[in-house]
Order: structure tokens, then C-alpha cells, then sequence
């Protein structure tokens, strides 16, 4: 009788070890992928290169999880931006060797950083716990709580943020082409703990008396452009990207330092505006 019991514990412990581990077994899968970013008159150098990156390791991620690629063209916009970062819930770039980085013509005139990487993307199973959302980023005029989304040269804007679960709150700047500022904390701010029903605001009244202001314009030689504003929550007090690419940050440099986190410590969400003349 003794053994019987002993034997069918181990079975259930054997069973136990085997559904546990296929929850969090991961497949990995070797990709390459390539992108490209148009040097403009508003671009340095430096930042064609990271947009560049920024596309490939894009493509590279839609190639692993079947999703049909789009161009290099893409606006970085709200959905857009947010789809890009959750993948970190889902998948890991493991690693990421650059096979070829140049620049080349092109047909139309002008240039463009051509780059193509080989990387090893690892696809978690399992679901993001979210429990944790940023259930409401707006960007509005100072002082307003909703508004237009439409803003003109010189404006000052502000942005709020609501969510589900007690968090730390930071915020990033994305251009359209996929371009990350750090908007929040930075000198000056502290991150505070933002409870459910509550409103975190940046930059406030008391921010902008000092001079902490976001201020929109757009770019040289174009009458229209879209900007966003990314909210992150997470449990943890801390920044993002401190350590490295800050200068020429990416939307996928956002997204593979997520990917190392534990996806139920962590919620995006992206709210874009226009800047017209």
C-alpha cells in the first residue's frame, strides 16, 4: 500500500514538472531580417542608424510571429508602438550580431543607412498576467483634462496617466519614426507611487513654473508630423534604458529591456497627437 502511495506521488509530481515546465519552456528561432531609414535634413548620422536597427530588429520579430511585414515607411503611432512593446510579454531577442551596416543610394535621389542583423529570438509561452494596465493616457494642454489632439508650433502639452494596480510611472517621447526620448523622471522628478483612481500628471503646474515643459514643434521643411507619448507602469521604482542607447534610443531597445522583465510587472500604453502649422 506504502508503494503505491509513493509511486503515485511521484507520478503526480512526475505530471506536475511536465505541465510546469511546458508553461515555461520557451522555443527559440534564428531570423534575418534587414531595414532601412531615409537620411533626411532633420536626421544625424547617428540617428539613421538606430531608426535602421529599430526596423530590421522589427522585421525580424514580425518574421518570428507570423505577422506580415510592413515597411520601413511605418508611422510609429499609438497602436503601432504599443503592439511593438508588448511583445516583450511575448518573445526575447537573445542575441543580435549586425551582418552588414552601410549606406546606400538611392534610385530617387538621396540616401538611405541600410542595416541587416541575424537574431536569435526566443517565444515565451504562456500569458501576461494583466491584472497591471495603464488604462488611460491622454495628452491634452496644460490644465485641460481632455481636449484636441491637434497641436501647433510652440505649444505646450501635457500628459496624464490613470491605471489599474499601484505602480511607478515613466513616460517616453516616440517619434514617427520609431525615435525614444525619456520625457519622465528625469532631473528635478522623482517617481512617486500612482494608486488606482488617481492621476499622475507631467509636467505639473508647479513642474512648469521651473521650467520643465514639453513643447512641440515640427519638423523642418514638413507642415504635419505624429508624435506619442508612452506611459509605462511598473511595480518597481526605476528607469529604463539608464545604462546605454539613452542618446538614440529606439521603440525595440524599450521592448527587448521589458523582455527581461517579468511581463506581470509591467504595462504600456501610447497615446499620439499631431503637430500641424
Amino acid at each position: 500500500m506504502k508503494d503505491r502511495m509513493i509511486s503515485a506521488i511521484s507520478l503526480i509530481l512526475i505530471l506536475f514538472a511536465c505541465v510546469h515546465g511546458h508553461a515555461l519552456a520557451e522555443t527559440t528561432e534564428s531570423v534575418i531580417a534587414e531595414g532601412r531609414a531615409i537620411f533626411t535634413d532633420n536626421m544625424t548620422p547617428a540617428e539613421a542608424k538606430a531608426i535602421a536597427l529599430n526596423n530590421a530588429r522589427r522585421h525580424a520579430l514580425e518574421k518570428t510571429m507570423g505577422i506580415q511585414e510592413r515597411g520601413d515607411d511605418l508611422v510609429y503611432k499609438g497602436s503601432i508602438v504599443d503592439e511593438v512593446v508588448n511583445w516583450a510579454a511575448r518573445t526575447h531577442i537573445s542575441e543580435e550580431k549586425i551582418l552588414e551596416s552601410r549606406w546606400e543610394p538611392l534610385t530617387s535621389g538621396g540616401m538611405a543607412w541600410y542595416t541587416q542583423i541575424k537574431s536569435t529570438i526566443a517565444i515565451k509561452k504562456g500569458n501576461k498576467d494583466r491584472s497591471l494596465m495603464v488604462t488611460d493616457v491622454s495628452v491634452t494642454r496644460p490644465g485641460h483634462e481632455r481636449g484636441d489632439t491637434i497641436f501647433h508650433p510652440g505649444e505646450n502639452i501635457q500628459a496624464r496617466v490613470k491605471v489599474s494596480k499601484d505602480s511607478y510611472i515613466q513616460l517616453f517621447g516616440i517619434d514617427q519614426n520609431g525615435l525614444a526620448f525619456r520625457l519622465f523622471p528625469v532631473r528635478m522628478t522623482a517617481q512617486e507611487l500612482l494608486y488606482p483612481g488617481e492621476s499622475f500628471i507631467f509636467p505639473t503646474e508647479h513642474e512648469m513654473k521651473f521650467g520643465i515643459k514639453i513643447r512641440v514643434s515640427p519638423l523642418k521643411g514638413t507642415d504635419r508630423l505624429v508624435e506619442s507619448i508612452m506611459a509605462i507602469a511598473r511595480k518597481k521604482k526605476g528607469k529604463l534604458l539608464e545604462k546605454e542607447h539613452i542618446d538614440h534610443a529606439t521603440v525595440t531597445d524599450i521592448m527587448r529591456e521589458l523582455s527581461s522583465k517579468d511581463p506581470a510587472d509591467w504595462a504600456v500604453k501610447t497615446s499620439s497627437y499631431e503637430v500641424k502649422y
